[in-house]
């Protein structure tokens, strides 16, 4: 999950439904258009109950600036079932930590 998309998506869609004319927009796209934001949404709650980090318009004050990435993959790991996700999940926040992953290929860099 990257939150930073996830936001993004869920902007989008929340602005075609707000400035849809309703009459004129088909069934069949604003009920697309809901579900896929339900769906974004509930992947994105999902993240950041299992201790994700927020999105970065999201962060700021004092509980965006103490989350270090230690704490964001305790909290994806604490009291869950891992899984191939809770990697995928990890490695996300190092990314975002300015941390660079590299292969089990990859030479290391001087």
């Amino acid at each position: 999950m990257d939150p930073d998309k996830a936001r993004a998506r869920l902007l989008k869609l929340a602005e075609v439904i707000v400035d849809a004319d309703a009459e004129a927009m088909e069934w069949e796209t604003l009920l697309a258009n809901a579900t896929e934001t339900a769906e974004t949404f509930v992947g994105l709650d999902e993240w950041l109950q299992k201790g994700g980090f927020l999105p970065a318009a999201w962060r700021g004050g004092a509980q965006g600036r103490n989350r270090s990435p230690i704490h964001a993959i305790h909290g994806l790991m604490d009291g869950v079932e891992w899984s191939p996700a809770t990697l995928d999940a990890i490695a996300e926040v190092l990314r975002a930590a300015g941390l660079q992953l590299r292969g089990p290929d990859d030479e290391a860099t001087p």
